[in-house]
């Protein structure tokens, strides 16, 4: 398990999740953490969920924000009580990661695949790894 230094000098334990999954988190799903944490507009992936008794995010619902991730996760405040994030240089690479966090977890409250963003050609990299030979 790792640690992570959040917020007001408060240290929060880093579930078990690939370092390659999510980049931050998990943390209690409020604005506070989601200000603190996302304070520049900016694409971005997340997993939200709530924490086991041995400290594990266990994912219910994986998604996407192409423009303002802060403003996407106070949506869910009140749903969810924790969540990870990971911030993208552009909605093509927050698309693609959102693709990987839902076949790797498929998470229950997802009730279908990601869709692409809106005006941008792409598709699944993990759709069609599986379709090909």
């Amino acid at each position: 398990m790792q640690f992570a230094q959040f917020g007001k000098g408060a240290f929060f334990i880093v579930a078990d999740i690939k370092l390659t999954h999510l980049k931050w988190g998990p943390f209690p799903l409020n604005r506070e953490n989601i200000d603190s944490l996302l304070f520049l507009e900016s694409p971005g992936t997340y997993a939200l969920g709530a924490m086991t008794k041995k400290g594990v995010l266990e994912i219910e619902y994986v998604g996407r924000a192409d423009k303002n991730i802060n403003k996407s996760l106070k949506e869910f405040i009140g749903h969810y009580t924790h969540f990870a994030v990971t911030k993208h240089a552009s909605v093509h690479d927050a698309h693609e990661h959102e693709c990987q966090l839902y076949h790797d977890f498929g998470p229950p409250d997802n009730r279908s695949h990601p869709l692409p963003p809106d005006g941008v050609d792409t598709s699944c990299p993990h759709c069609a790894a599986e379709a090909s030979p």
